[in-house]
């Protein structure tokens, strides 16, 4: 069956199309748009329900269906380093072990891991992003001296230890785990922000009042300001860095500046525990 398109009459007079102004072509009668209150108010929406979103899979987040494995220094070098760096390791692996001793951020998060381990590579990171995997212990991090931020959240972490020795360590993210029993001396005192929501530690009386009286120098517990009148900041420009911490318990990568060349016994290191990339 064949289908003919109606002849158009011609006789019948063109009807303009009615066009609709759009909010930037809309003006008010001084010539100013209307459009700037609008759109924020339209970007804030978007950014609350992406919020909204976020935080439901967030909680309903099931460690259980992520595979067990194991973190080896290969898969470090598939999650930190580009495809390009990689294959270059046959050919140069001096420079190889330079990128990675010189990364600052390392993102081995939603991976699985039972356990911290095969990180002697990494020991200038200034961030360490290992939440959403399945380590049950805090250690191996006896190298990693300036480190500024660590994420251990939705982990299987009973205990907290093998932390006091990092002297650098602003950002502590546990939240959702096991920690039953909260052992303060078991922080470092450089310690600025502390987040273990949704431990079973945080049940118990006086909880909050117990961690800022122990630990005057936070300014964030739980992801809520600490207001303390008792003892002002003394270092300058502390608003401005309290600004960057809060930015960084949201697991935003910061970009930091390089702090020097790897020593040989850096690169003798990896070059031993490294294994060809195929």
């Amino acid at each position: 069956m064949s289908y003919r398109t109606p002849d158009r009459d011609e006789s019948k007079e063109a009807v303009p199309e009615t066009v609709t102004p759009t909010m930037a072509e809309s003006a008010t009668a001084d010539g100013t748009l209307e459009v700037a209150s609008e759109s924020a108010t339209r970007i804030s929406t978007a950014k609350k329900e992406a919020d909204a979103v976020m935080a439901e899979m967030t909680e309903s987040f099931d460690r259980e269906l992520l595979p067990q494995t194991r973190m080896t220094f290969r898969r470090i070098t598939e999650l930190c380093l580009s495809k390009a760096d990689r294959d270059a390791q046959s050919t140069n692996p001096d420079a190889v072990a330079e990128k990675l001793l010189n990364i600052r951020t390392a993102r081995l998060d939603w991976q699985g891991f039972t356990e911290i381990d095969s990180l002697e590579a990494l020991t200038n990171i200034r961030e360490l992003h290992l939440q959403f995997n399945r380590i049950r212990r805090i250690e191996n991090l006896d190298f990693h001296m300036r480190l500024r931020f660590l994420a251990l959240g939705h982990n299987e972490i009973e205990h907290i230890e093998n932390l006091v020795h990092l002297r650098s360590l602003e950002v502590l993210d546990l939240n959702h785990n096991r920690i039953e029993v909260l052992d303060l001396t078991a922080l470092p005192p450089s310690l600025r922000n502390l987040d273990l929501r949704g431990n079973p530690c945080t049940s118990v009386s006086e909880y909050q009042s117990r961690i800022c009286a122990k630990m005057p120098q936070l300014v964030y517990l739980d992801a809520i300001a600490i207001r303390n009148e008792r003892k002002s900041m003394d270092r300058s420009g502390g608003d401005q860095r309290d600004q960057e911490l809060e930015e960084r318990v949201e697991l935003k990568p910061l970009r930091s500046a390089r702090s020097g060349p790897p020593s040989a016994t850096h690169r003798a290191l990896i070059k031993r525990k490294a294994p060809t990339v195929e």
